[in-house]
């Protein structure tokens, strides 16, 4: 298989100038660059900038896939917008990381996995529109994303087994869309987030309009100047960040969101999913164990009605099977094999069974030359 390797970079707050169109065709030649989008494709060699530096440098989010399972996501937040404390809490490393560029945070979840088979044409455009949806979740405080890159870093082993679980983000139980996607991008195990997820509660929705109206009345007028004097300027994403962090940092934390429970290990987490990948392998075997009895009881049920059907049309049976043999067809052998069967059946329903053995030594002695369809009678095991 040959190497194939996928960079998509992006920006959502603010558009590329000429100037940084000309500065990345620098580091690329060959790549799709438009005034919000870097692509490129690599078939052999590499890229040659630091993804993680481009990212800081130039955009908002960034994708990274290779056929030789590297899956990477980043995202680039305003340091003003984003509670750098709490992500950090998040950081494992190998598998999430946060660096700090200027005025910028960038937030780096990484997974490895050689022995993956996704389809990557399947995933890409799923997981790209999906990418600027999450990191506005995490901009809004949402962590999801962050506890589930870490799940996949404990999947993986990159993760020790005794390190205790980050802050179990509420709503882990019903993931959205965009979240699933990308889920499916990391592969990450959907029972271990399943138990994972035992002890996220359930987000409640404190920021309504009326909640933001009266923060605003909080924010000194001081604040609310330089606010208005930077979007006048031109700096709309790190104000509208700064805006966000504010109103997030002052509202009360969600009663949903606090856990009195114990923090868990890594290995206490796999533990939990291999356990319930075990109940529900047991519950599926079960499962299918009754449907094959529900069917066989129902194929049972069926053909016992066609045999009573026929009780008393034995003769008009055995004239059918002879008429099928003088076919000298393939299609009348199936005949043949399909009336013998039901005649031995009725035969075992009227304890007739010595009469049929009987008949069926003569007939087999009638067309003994009929190799092709003497083979089918011993495949179906008639008496000789």
């Amino acid at each position: 298989m040959s190497e194939f390797q996928y960079y998509h970079f992006e920006t959502i707050d603010t558009p590329l100038t000429e100037k940084q169109q000309d500065e990345l065709r620098a580091i690329s030649s060959r790549a799709e660059i438009t005034d919000t989008t870097f692509v490129n494709e690599y078939n052999y060699g590499d890229f040659r900038g630091d993804p993680t530096k481009v990212t800081a440098k130039y955009f908002d989010v960034m994708m990274y896939y290779s056929n030789f399972g590297n899956q990477e996501l980043r995202f680039r937040f305003p340091k003003s917008a984003i509670n750098l404390p709490m992500l950090k809490k998040y950081e494992a490393d190998d598998v999430t990381e946060i660096e700090i560029a200027g005025n910028f945070v960038v937030v780096s979840m990484l997974q490895n996995d050689e022995d993956s088979s996704r389809d990557f044409y399947e995933h890409f455009g799923k997981v790209i529109s999906a990418i600027p949806s999450i990191r506005e979740d995490i901009l809004n405080g949402d962590y999801r994303i962050l506890y589930i890159s870490w799940l996949g870093g404990v999947m993986r082993g990159y993760v020790d087994e005794d390190s205790e679980e980050p802050p179990v983000p509420p709503g882990l139980k019903e993931l959205t869309k965009p979240l699933k996607q990308l889920v499916d991008f990391f592969d990450v195990d959907n029972d271990l987030i399943e138990v994972a997820a035992q002890t996220s509660g359930t987000p409640i929705q404190i920021d309504t309009n009326a909640q933001k109206t009266e923060w605003v009345k909080t924010v000194s007028e001081a604040d609310k100047n330089d606010w208005i004097v930077r979007l006048i300027s031109g700096e709309p994403a790190g104000v509208l960040g700064e805006i966000r962090s504010r109103f997030l940092n002052d509202r009360p934390v969600p009663v949903a969101t606090k856990s009195s429970k114990k923090r868990r290990t890594a290995s206490e987490i796999e533990e939990l999913g291999k356990n319930l990948q075990e109940t529900i392998a047991q519950q599926r075997a079960e499962q299918e164990r009754a449907e094959r009895e529900r069917r066989l009881a129902e194929s049972t049920a069926q053909r016992q009605k066609v045999i009573n059907a026929h009780v008393g049309k034995e003769p008009m049976l055995w004239k059918q099977v002879e008429e099928a043999v003088e076919q000298r067809l393939a299609s009348g052998y199936d005949t043949v094999i399909e009336k013998l069967t039901l005649l031995h059946d009725l035969a075992k329903r009227n304890k007739t069974t010595d009469a049929f053995t009987t008949k069926m030594r003569e007939f087999r002695k009638t067309h003994a030359r009929k190799s092709a369809m003497i083979r089918r009678l011993n495949d179906k095991q008639f008496p000789r």
